[in-house]
């Protein structure tokens, strides 16, 4: 195979390297984006068994306060609603990530075949190189030698 055709392997290893380092940071962006959602929603799981729990001990007081009552029934919904927000979002980063994820592994393969691909080109080239030179040495020792005359 010719130089250029080696060359431009060369180049598509490159050029696959580089897609491979663009879609293992937007993997890893994702991955960073999923854990940031995972700890919101966490927060607001957590946000919303506070307020259950406080409901809790307010329903099982002596003495019930209906405007209190209604003021964290009201604030129990809303965490309710936040944290289905969060897990939405989470949900999303997840899939974000998963898809993130698919094109840095889809980009790793194709970066490898293609390194596999100018490894085996250029072996064969240097293959035919050094086949190339020992059929020049080869045939320079087949040709006779001239000899100086001694007369």
């Amino acid at each position: 195979m010719s130089s250029r055709k080696i060359d431009a392997v060369a180049a598509l290893v490159r050029w696959r390297s580089f897609g491979q380092t663009l879609a293992e940071r937007a993997h890893r962006r994702a991955s960073a984006e999923c854990t940031e959602a995972r700890t919101k929603a966490d927060a607001a799981r957590s946000n919303v068994d506070a307020v259950t729990h406080h409901l809790r001990d307010m329903l099982s007081a002596p003495i019930l306060d209906l405007a209190k009552l209604q003021c964290v029934a009201q604030m129990q919904e809303h965490a309710l609603a936040v944290s289905a927000s969060r897990d939405l979002e989470l949900a999303e980063a997840s899939d974000k990530r998963q898809a993130a994820m698919s094109m840095h592994l889809e980009a790793r393969t194709k970066t490898r075949i293609v390194e596999s691909r100018h490894e085996r080109i250029a072996a064969a080239a240097a293959d035919r190189s050094e086949k190339r030179d020992f059929d020049r040495m080869a045939e320079l020792r087949r040709q006779p030698t001239l000899e100086p005359s001694h007369d």
